[in-house]
């Protein structure tokens, strides 16, 4: 006999137990269905709504199709479908915003993409519709204990083949209810569908490039090796939906992760058992995840009701284990992750990100700089061109990787930069970070060492504003790209470094208000004009971090801290004391929190 499991069934199952459960389900499904369907329309076949219906009488400018991409999604697909379900939205507000941000953002990648084509020779954009994988998938599944076969059947989602470069692309996006682990799974499930699947274009081998908007875009590329843990539990997962399962097989090590540590199952026996003494009744529903710093644990449990209960398993899991500092415990509904150090622990090396780091464009260059790695092993890079990432507060204890972190952020943004299209202005009052660069050509003014030379700096950068707020108003555009398009001449971004906060007015009154007022005008207006501030500190108290920064400064990287009330200056919530220092970090913007390791890059190996 055969048992028969849809998809549909086990993508519910992924999201309920991988879900944040204390937010409204429908503000995850709403928003992302909405999503969903403007990108099939854009990339389908129907040139009446797709995107060839918005640039077809669009000079070929990559920012004029931007914004009319941007303009034919919102006016013929996203409002008529918000028209559509009106009775619900004052529901969902925060969800649909963040759903529009990501469909806007959608819509400059599209415009890049062909854009790309255009310029290596593709002047018939008609043929460049992507094919949705529009096959239903029919995988037999089975393990040794299940009493029968499993098929399961169903689409395989929104994949599509792309003949710009020959790959499979998976497009989604994520509202911030859905957790890591829930992406990691629904990849792992694509993948697994998409290998069975057949179809007329070659997918022996298949990699799966997934591309989320969250609403920022983060890309990662994932093969058959780095699911297969995932891909295990899933069939598990499948066979106990459809009640095939049959009694666990002695010695069966079929979903053991090669890359975990040796001793990872029984730690996890450990942590069930302390779990089971505090009233949990915890229950594995993940494999562990290995990062390079630490390794996660997730848990379902019953019982815990609060950030004090929180406190109190964190403490007691500590004491149990004999850790040097308390764990770092998030919930998630009524799910547990426990984030325990690795006893061997990874350092990340820039050499192993660069080849990562996606190359900037001849005109404009990029505004991309690595964060660190995630979870995943995949790099997380920070947008500076985005609203909401256009300028940066960095903050951390001393040994916690904020000097590695800027040098890193430095060396990225050179490597997809020349000169013409990026200028530094670096400021460190003890002389030691940037020394050498002492020579580059990247720096937009000699190295700064003195509060006064920095000061003048931002109000040089203040007036280098205005002039590009001018020149745009004369070439009636209002990006950097069209300048250079239209001024025949590249317009650099300056970006302004400062190693130590404080150190630009020390206890000086009036310096202050003057360095406020400064960033003050930079923080609000100079994203457009391409100038960006990076701002860092030791000393993350309120007397510091205060209403200028906090305003005007949105995203913020929190390193190792002294106490969870910098912690809460910082990212709004506490944890960042319990971090693991060396790069250890938690980054946060409008998309939520996330945990991240920075790459290491000595002093003497910053790129000039």
């Amino acid at each position: 006999m055969t048992a028969i499991l849809r998809v549909k069934e086990l993508r519910q199952e992924i999201y309920r137990l991988h879900h944040d459960s204390s937010r409204n389900s429908v503000a995850s499904t709403l928003p992302r269905s909405i999503f969903d369907e403007t990108v099939a329309t854009l990339l389908g076949s129907d040139q009446q709504l797709n995107f060839l219906a918005a640039i077809n009488e669009i000079e070929p400018v990559e920012t004029d199709w931007v914004r009319a991409l941007t303009s034919h999604a919102y006016h013929r697909l996203v409002g008529p479908l918000l028209q559509q379900r009106q009775a619900l939205l004052h529901q969902l507000t925060d969800q649909i915003l963040i759903m529009w941000d990501a469909v806007q953002e959608f819509c400059r990648w599209l415009a890049g993409i062909l854009a790309a084509a255009r310029r290596r020779g593709d002047e018939e954009l008609a043929g460049l519709i992507w094919r949705r994988v529009d096959l239903p998938a029919a995988l037999t599944l089975s393990l040794p204990n299940w009493r029968e076969d499993l098929v399961l059947t169903g689409e395989i989602g929104a994949v599509w083949f792309s003949s710009l470069d020959q790959q499979w692309v998976s497009i989604g996006m994520t509202t911030g209810v859905e957790t890591v682990e829930a992406n990691l799974a629904d990849t792992a499930l694509t993948h697994l569908l998409l290998s069975a699947a057949e179809r007329p274009d070659p997918i022996a081998g298949v990699r799966l490039r997934r591309i989320t908007f969250t609403p920022g875009r983060v890309e990662q590329t994932c093969s058959a090796d780095e699911l297969r843990g995932w891909q295990e539990k899933l069939i598990r997962l499948a066979g106990d939906l459809a009640g095939v399962a049959g009694p666990a097989v002695a010695g069966d090590q079929s979903t053991a992760r090669k890359d975990l540590p040796p001793d990872t199952a029984e730690t996890g026996r450990h942590l069930i058992a302390i779990l089971r003494d505090l009233e949990m009744q915890p229950r594995t529903d993940a494999p562990a995840i290995t990062a390079p710093a630490f390794i996660r644990f997730p848990f379902a449990v019953t019982g815990l009701r609060n950030t004090r209960a929180l406190d109190r398993v964190s403490r007691e899991i500590q004491n149990h284990l004999n850790l040097a500092t308390p764990p770092l415990l998030a919930q998630e509904g009524d799910r547990l992750l426990i984030d325990l150090p690795r006893p061997d622990r990874r350092e990340i090396s820039y050499d192993e990100i660069r080849d990562k780091l996606p190359a900037g464009k001849p005109d404009v260059g990029s505004a991309l700089a690595p964060l660190g790695v995630d979870l995943c092993g995949h790099l997380r890079l920070i947008d500076f061109s985005r609203p909401e990432d256009a300028h940066l507060l960095l903050a951390g204890r001393p040994g916690s990787g904020k000097t590695e972190w800027i040098r890193t952020a430095i060396a990225g943004l050179i490597h997809a930069n020349r000169p013409e299209t990026l200028q530094l202005t670096l400021f460190d009052s003890e002389n030691r970070i940037f020394s050498s660069m002492r020579e580059s050509a990247f720096l937009h003014a000699p190295l700064i060492d003195s509060p006064p030379d920095a000061i003048a700096a931002l109000a040089s950068l203040v007036s280098e504003m205005e002039q590009r707020y001018i020149l745009m108003r004369e070439l009636g555009t209002d990006s950097l790209s069209a300048i250079a398009l239209r001024s025949n001449r590249p317009v650099p971004r300056i970006f302004f470094i400062c190693d130590e906060y404080t150190d630009l007015f020390g206890h000086d009154r009036e310096k202050r208000r003057m360095v406020e007022r400064q960033i003050t005008q930079l923080g609000q207006r100079s994203r457009m004009a391409g100038i960006h501030l990076i701002i860092a500190t030791r000393h993350p108290g309120r007397e510091t971090i205060r209403g200028v920064l906090d305003s005007n400064i949105p995203a913020r990287i929190g390193l190792r801290m002294t106490s969870a009330i910098e912690s809460k200056i910082v990212l709004s919530q506490a944890g960042a004391e319990k971090l693991l220092g060396r790069g250890d970090l938690f980054f946060r913007d409008i998309s939520g929190l996330i945990r991240l390791q920075a790459a290491r890059l000595d002093a003497a190996n910053l790129p000039q």
